[in-house]
């Protein structure tokens, strides 16, 4: 009888090459770790460069406190490191790196050299590792800081290189996680060079404020309004207008206790508290900023610390949404708000991503400038301290007081039978009726049903509805949600249903085609019980059916008493399904187009 493979213990090398799978995905996961050692180690200055989108070389140097000899050896060490030496330590982990699998797992996979200096040593130290081999030390002079190279990434495992994108897509991922690490680092110093030119370059800057304008540029912040609540859960940051939205969620970037992460617990938050003022699909851009106690968050999910989990996860998506819509709330979204809350800083001049604007500065030996603001203490927000770098000083901006926007608008008539053609003292305004109407009546169901006010109104002649036999189980379901939406429904046989009474402001709408809505909305919700998102579904659906549609002809009175019944919603800038109501022509655009200026 054959015996099987016996039990062995993996040597270093091939347990470091394992590790490396997890932790060094592509030449981005490299950059993050060096990086975040390097914010671990006080830096201030931090200049990354790359050559042929990592692949050939990652050189990552900064003006940290260094290494002693003893420490860089220990460095490349599997689990060896100086941030956590407890349990106790790992339940309230302060620092962005703390497994000590980082370094260890890149020097297995590539040509690794590592060079350190600490303000007390009087010589420095280079260690290089090839592709896991023995590392060969020696001393060397040279600045207080650490330099890393990665040479010939994955060049021990030729397989992992089949799995690497165009030169472009890797950059793409080094930039998205520059851009980052300066907004979750203002005082920073960061600078980005591809193939031996600068890409990006973010001096360290006095505020969030002047960071969140170098690294999204003017387009983005000039549609950023500000966003803070105060509690057990801290959130403060920016957040766009509805109508600056995009396809994909990579404009949202988030932090947690200064850490950047990719949650979806906070994705959905920030999704949900613009509920129908995005359209379906689509996501807002916002930089936020989440303080949670140490205690209650879990960062040892991933070896490459790409995702977290919370104690309390419901608590701190509701204080997202709480804190999202109070500034949504508190500024009626018009395309061309005349009070932004967030002003790019007039000394910063708008820069692409890929432009290069730091002024000359002394060059060290390793070819390091020396910012300036490098010497001044750390703002609160570092590792070591417990206080979160971003202040509420900075966001020194709140939303103004609602104003009657859409009343003070001049009527000049109606076009087409569907556009509302006004103006005010910018340009023309042009509103389209049926979805402006659609977001008053929305809001008056939704405060109907949230008061149980919802007034009814009993059919004179019942209407009988024939259904399928998956909508009658829907429709038995979820009888008492459209009882209290103001219906009254009840078996008539097999399938079919009686609705005997409607909301009082449904009776001179299509109730049939009103009920066979609701009821495919229901289906396809399919739950038993109505969350809020579902619930905005269905008045949504119940205000397409009671207003004004595209082809109905409004006097000068109507029209009036719609933008004043405006003015008294919230977000009346966006129907139900959330599509905007206006668009802004300004005269200035008329005056370039007609080539009067």
């Amino acid at each position: 009888m054959t015996q099987g493979p016996r039990i062995a213990v993996l040597p270093p090398a091939l347990a470091n090459q394992i590790a490396a799978g997890e932790v060094v995905e592509r030449p981005a996961s490299v950059v993050k770790e060096l990086v975040e050692n390097a914010l671990d180690a006080g830096a201030t200055t931090i200049f990354v460069d790359v050559e042929e989108g990592g692949r050939r070389l990652i050189r990552v140097v900064d003006d940290g406190h260094g290494m002693s000899r003893e420490d860089a050896v220990l460095a490349v060490e599997r689990h060896a490191t100086s941030k956590i030496h407890t349990v106790e330590d790992l339940q309230a982990i302060g620092t962005l790196g703390f497994r000590g699998e980082a370094l260890p797992s890149i020097a297995s996979v590539s040509r690794f050299c590592l060079a350190t200096r600490t303000a007390e040593d009087g010589v420095g130290t280079e260690l290089r590792v090839d592709g896991g081999s023995a590392p060969a030390v020696r001393d060397i002079g040279g600045p207080v800081g650490t330099r890393i190279e990665v040479a010939d990434l994955f060049h021990v495992v030729p397989a992992r290189l089949k799995f690497l994108k165009r030169t472009a897509t890797e950059m793409g991922h080094i930039h998205a996680l520059i851009a980052d690490t300066a907004l979750g680092n203002p005082h920073v110093h960061l600078r980005l060079g591809h193939n031996g030119r600068v890409g990006v370059d973010h001096p360290s800057a006095p505020s969030l404020k002047h960071r969140i304008f170098q690294v999204l540029g003017r387009q983005t912040t000039e549609h950023l309004y500000e966003v803070r609540l105060d509690g057990p859960v801290r959130v403060l940051g920016f957040i766009s207008d509805p109508t600056f939205q995009s396809p994909t969620a990579r404009g949202v970037h988030t932090f947690v206790n200064g850490r950047p992460i990719r949650d979806r617990v906070v994705q959905h938050a920030v999704v949900s508290a613009y509920g129908n003022l995005l359209e379906r699909g689509r996501h807002p851009h916002a930089v936020l900023y989440l303080w949670v106690p140490p205690d209650e968050l879990d960062v040892n999910v991933h070896p490459a610390k790409a995702e977290v989990r919370f104690v309390r996860p419901g608590e701190v998506h509701e204080a997202i949404v709480r804190a999202c819509r109070e500034t949504l709330r508190a500024t009626p979204w018009v395309s061309a708000n005349p009070n932004p809350l967030y002003a790019p800083p007039r000394p910063l001049a708008p820069m692409p991503l890929g432009e290069t604007r730091a002024t000359p500065l002394p060059m060290d030996a390793w070819g390091l400038a020396r910012d300036p603001a490098a010497s001044a203490p750390r703002p609160p927000g570092d590792p070591a301290s417990p206080e979160p770098a971003p202040q509420p000083s900075e966001l020194d901006f709140r939303p103004g007081q609602r104003a009657a926007v859409f009343s003070r608008l001049r009527v000049i008539g109606q076009a087409d039978r569907t556009w509302l053609i006004c103006e005010d003292r910018e340009g023309l305004v042009i509103i389209d009726q049926h979805a402006a109407h659609e977001r008053v009546g929305y809001e008056r169901i939704k405060a109907g049903y949230c008061t149980a006010r919802l007034a009814r109104q009993q059919l004179l002649f019942p209407l009988q509805i024939e259904l399928s036999a998956s909508e009658a189980t829907s429709l038995t379901d979820h009888r008492d949600a459209l009882d209290r939406l103001g219906f009254a429904m009840e078996p008539f046989g097999g399938n079919t249903w009686q609705v005997t009474a409607v909301p009082a402001l449904l009776a001179k709408s299509d109730v049939e085609g009103l009920v066979r809505d609701l009821i495919t909305e229901l289906c396809d919700i399919g739950r038993s019980s109505l969350g809020e998102a579902q619930l905005d579904l269905l008045f949504a659906t119940m205000a397409c059916h009671t207003v004004v549609r595209a082809g109905d002809r409004l006097n000068n009175e109507e029209i009036r008493a719609l933008l004043e019944a405006m003015d008294d919603v919230d977000l009346g800038a966006n129907c139900p399904h959330g599509r905007p109501v206006l668009v802004n022509v300004p005269f200035a655009d008329l005056e370039r187009r007609m080539h009067r200026r």
